[in-house]
């Protein structure tokens, strides 16, 4: 074999492996394009624990035939109606070392949008960057429809969580800590009425 012939031969060969690769390439990208990866902090669903897991017997039951919907609380807690919602809380929860801390529980009917309410909530700005704002957001199931759960960061590094649904033409958002184990118990409860 001649030296040109070689080089014909290599030539033909690097060409032969570079179209092999590129429809490789092209056919793993076109299966990714159809059936995209979920990323890690975007799970395709998030199911809330189910009332089945903790006694709720002797709870009380709040449900607002107007904003429709009905939650579940435990009675030692307090519920306070605001002018688009409920928040429940626990009777001492400004005292350290409580044992329901600090947040209350809240579910509002607002007019925003998911991203109205994302761009509303940036605020405390530096050098005309947000300090508060919504830094995750994840789908969730809520009573068994597609929500979104939101994680805020505010000025002072502390975290807060919410859950936005669009039912029946309204927007609800859920405020809660997810630190709080009772929050998530109630938000088991929660259920869409018509």
């Amino acid at each position: 074999m001649s030296k040109k012939q070689f080089t014909i031969t290599i030539s033909i060969v690097v060409v032969i492996l570079a179209a092999v690769g590129g429809a490789v390439w092209y056919a793993q990208s076109y299966k990714q394009s159809q059936n995209p990866p979920v990323a890690e902090n975007e799970p395709e669903q998030t199911a809330s624990s189910t009332t089945e897991d903790i006694d709720t017997s002797d709870w009380l039951t709040y449900r607002n035939e107007e904003y429709g919907f009905e939650v579940r609380y435990p009675e030692t807690w307090v519920l306070q109606n605001t002018q688009s919602g409920i928040y429940i809380k626990y009777q001492k929860e400004w005292e350290f070392g409580m044992e329901e801390g600090f947040s209350a529980f809240g579910v509002s009917v607002i007019k925003e949008n998911l991203q109205e309410f994302i761009e509303s909530y940036k605020s405390d700005f530096l050098n005309e960057k947000p300090l508060t704002r919504i830094i995750n957001k994840e789908v969730y199931i809520l009573a068994n429809i597609p929500a979104t759960k939101l994680t805020s960061n505010n000025a002072e590094g502390i975290n807060g969580n919410f859950i936005f649904a669009v039912y029946n033409g309204k927007n609800y958002l859920i405020t809660f800590d997810e630190n709080e184990e009772r929050h998530k118990e109630i938000i088991s409860t929660f259920k869409f009425i018509e």
